[in-house]
């Protein structure tokens, strides 16, 4: 049987920004919002950067919005919107965020 590796949290949450990714990987037209339990089948939450008691509320937690989306290059990714940051994972749990961002930039810039 094949285990499936779930997406880790990157270490890139906002505001560290730049703005055109954070907008980029938020905006309706690409992020759909999925449940919690959509969310945790796909990413590992626990490498999230939260205290243990902010783990134990997430389930029902109705401040924190659940994103499916994709970087600027194509790669899926999954966003953790939680007391206004926004927290990246990804499968493999590392990219590079100013070429992510230089793609995000060229793609507002022709909309």
């Amino acid at each position: 049987m094949k285990v499936l590796q779930k997406a880790t949290f990157t270490g890139w949450s906002c505001p560290t920004g730049p703005a055109e990714l954070v907008d980029y990987l938020v905006d309706s037209s690409r992020a759909e919002e999925v449940t919690y339990n959509e969310f945790a089948e796909e990413v590992d939450i626990s490498t999230a950067p939260l205290e243990a008691t902010q783990f134990e509320c997430l389930p029902t937690d109705w401040a924190v919005t659940w994103l499916q989306t994709e970087m600027p290059s194509g790669m899926h990714a999954w966003v953790m919107q939680h007391s206004g940051i926004e927290y990246l994972f990804l499968k493999g749990g590392d990219f590079n965020w100013n070429e992510e961002a230089r793609l995000a930039e060229i793609e507002s810039e022709s909309e």
